[in-house]
């Protein structure tokens, strides 16, 4: 098995809950050079590379691809008294326990610009920039579009998140209301980086929902709880989960039990509304 996931300094900051895997799959068993395998592929296009403040001094540098083309960084690994055909360039080469290796290949390829399509499926072929709640500083400028290539190896191609900022609209068929970015959230709403969404209800007005989409948090539920908060809400039932804005709309959180347990924050989880899923997802 084989999976995306996060780094050890970001898993050690993670809430109660958080995934860690990203994406997780089978790998494929395809031979591409005798005796090597093709385990993970990384595409790099130069359309995508951003400038960054500072690079780890650790890291392995590897050049750009030239303009219109892109690195294909191949992972491979291999059983004992396996060698590389001279002239592969090596990016790194580590051992196994069976006497086989592990070796890092880069190669220059043309890249074709309609791999970015992929990023209309939605989420089950992409990973869109994503940051990680519970960690302040954690954020992420890039987007994965993972498919399969050569014999069903995973492929995933690296896009610049801050040049696309891809925009797909949640599908809350069942709330009445406005669904609208986490990034217009009400600047007072202190959600304590433990809610999945931010309800805003007022008599005059319809209801609005602000959503976290970076939190990966399951929306299965998301639009029947807060259904039943705005009706709540319309009968008058407001107890200490809502707080007022400066305007005088009231607001309250909808998160994970777990999180909210674990930040002390109960009252957001009793209340009105059903009892089993009340501001749960």
């Amino acid at each position: 098995m084989a999976q995306i996931g996060l780094s050890k300094a970001v898993r050690d900051q993670l809430r109660p809950g958080d995934k860690k895997a990203l994406l997780r799959w089978e790998m494929a068993d395809v031979e591409v050079i005798p005796g090597w395998k093709a385990r993970y592929v990384l595409q790099f296009p130069e359309s995508e590379l951003e400038q960054l403040d500072s690079v780890p001094l650790k890291a392995v540098r590897i050049p750009s691809a030239g303009a219109g083309r892109s690195l294909h960084v191949i992972v491979m690994t291999s059983g004992p008294d396996c060698t590389l055909p001279p002239g592969t360039n090596v990016a790194a080469l580590l051992g196994r326990g069976n006497g086989g290796h592990v070796a890092v290949v880069v190669l220059e390829t043309d890249f074709d610009p309609r791999t970015f399509d992929a990023l209309k499926a939605g989420p089950e072929t992409s990973l869109t920039g994503w940051s990680v709640p519970s960690v302040v500083t954690e954020r992420e400028p890039f987007g994965w579009i993972v498919h399969r290539r050569y014999d069903e190896v995973r492929v995933s191609t690296e896009y610049s998140f801050l040049k696309r900022r891809p925009e797909r609209k949640l599908a809350l068929a069942d709330f009445e209301g406005a669904v609208l970015p986490w990034a217009k959230k009400p600047p007072e709403a202190d959600h304590r980086d433990a809610a999945c969404a931010i309800l805003v209800c007022s008599q005059r007005r319809r209801p609005k929902l602000y959503v976290d989409r970076r939190s990966r948090c399951n929306h299965e539920h998301l639009a029947g709880d807060a259904m039943d908060l705005v009706a709540a809400f319309d009968r008058n039932e407001i107890d200490r989960g809502w707080s007022t804005l400066r305007n005088g709309e009231y607001f309250t959180m909808i998160g994970m039990p777990e999180v909210l347990k674990a930040k002390g924050l109960n009252h957001w989880v009793r209340g009105p509304g059903r009892a089993s899923r009340q501001r749960r997802e």
